[in-house]
């Protein structure tokens, strides 16, 4: 995917976006967006914050003009703070976002710069001339990353049965003038890993599949999916789910109460012991928390409603009447307690402790979470929805 696509939808709000998660569980797509359109659309996001803030304090300021009654700190003011929070935290939350529509960002090419300057000085694509007069030259190398990006990648995990799909606004400088609906000859070559770009690549132990070309189609934009690629009444029906899920307050709040009064009963539960292999152990994966701990229990669990989050992936078959699988997550705190010998106690733990005996002590403390369970979801009935507990992870893994 080009920045293109994120220049007219920098919040992701489009429902070919939901869509899009649907076709990449299911297997039918995945998703690559290069490294360099995330830093594109996180400028063009700030930049765009910026102007409406700045056209914002011109109203402000041509209203007062006309003696428009305002308070003592202006409309504006007020709003700094908030843009500047929209503009830090805009990168975290697109990268996380991604990662929810199954997104794999791709890390920068391994292009050699003597490579990207011989395609400019040939004026090869997506190099080309811009401009008139004294400022006439070629432009592109934005463009040559976000190429060479997908084409590494390609080169390297597609074989001919495969289909590139390209999505991108800007045919002029990926396609012949004359065949828009594929990237030119040359730079589907990059998929050969032949090129001289690629050579460096696979030397450093990457393996081409040589010889073996995948299709490259081009699309406008994320809505044309749509034409080529499945739709079910199944996936309609997920699709439908995935948005009230976003949308509908009464079913993201069922949502939420349905996770509290899961968690109400994993209070007391036993956790399996991380130091011990018990592949059908009965307590509670809680494994990477890497507890010091012997025979510990979970006592308390106190969920952060607005953390819930839910991701349709599917539909049960075989249950009747119809149920729709999700994975749903959480942050929480865990409130814990369990045994520790007395020679294995830090002080510096932030574990409390009180003395059983000699050689043991009792130890509480309090682990930040996240929480990973399995969901079924009547798509007809949001006051059914089954939870089951698969993991949990410390927060900031």
């Amino acid at each position: 995917m080009d920045t293109t696509e994120f220049f007219t939808d920098l919040t992701l709000s489009k429902r070919a976006w939901s869509q899009m998660r649907v076709w990449a569980l299911k297997g039918h797509a995945k998703l690559w967006v290069p490294e360099v359109v995330i830093r594109e659309a996180v400028r063009h996001y700030r930049g765009h914050l910026a102007d409406h803030l700045r056209k914002l304090s011109d109203a402000d300021d041509a209203l007062y003009e006309l003696a428009w009654d305002r308070d003592s700190q202006s409309s504006v003011e007020r709003r700094h703070d908030e843009v500047s929070d929209l503009q830090s935290g805009y990168e975290k939350w697109l990268r996380e976002r991604l990662g929810r529509v199954g997104a794999v960002i791709l890390p920068l090419p391994q292009i050699s710069h003597t490579e990207i300057l011989g395609r400019m000085l040939r004026e090869e694509r997506p190099f080309r001339a811009k401009g008139d007069g004294g400022k006439k030259g070629p432009d592109g190398y934005r463009d040559m990353l976000v190429w060479a990006s997908i084409a590494e990648h390609g080169a390297e995990l597609l074989g001919p049965d495969d289909t590139l799909i390209f999505i991108t606004k800007n045919h002029n400088d990926f396609c012949d003038d004359q065949q828009t609906d594929t990237v030119t000859c040359a730079l589907r070559a990059d998929l050969t890993g032949q090129s001289p770009q690629h050579k460096r690549v696979y030397a450093m132990g990457y393996q081409p599949m040589e010889g073996k070309i995948p299709a490259v189609r081009r699309l406008a934009k994320i809505d044309d999916l749509a034409k080529i690629l499945p739709k079910t009444a199944e996936g309609a029906d997920e699709l439908k789910l995935q948005d009230r899920l976003a949308a509908d307050v009464y079913l993201r709040t069922r949502l939420q109460q349905a996770v509290t009064e899961a968690c109400d009963g994993l209070v007391g539960r036993e956790i399996d012991d991380v130091d011990r292999v018990e592949p059908y152990g009965a307590g509670l994966d809680f494994d990477e928390l890497r507890l010091p701990l012997d025979s510990p229990r979970l006592t308390a669990i106190d969920v952060h409603a607005h953390t819930v989050r839910a991701a349709v992936y599917g539909t049960d078959p075989d249950a009747e009447p119809v149920q729709i699988l999700a994975a749903v997550t959480a942050e929480a705190e865990a409130h814990l307690e369990g045994c520790m010998h007395v020679s294995e106690y830090d002080e510096e733990s932030d574990f409390s402790v009180s003395l059983i005996n000699d050689h043991t002590y009792e130890a509480e403390g309090t682990r930040l979470v996240v929480l990973h369970f399995n969901a079924r979801i009547d798509p007809h009935d949001g006051n059914t929805i089954e939870l089951d507990l698969e993991k949990a992870t410390p927060l900031n893994s």
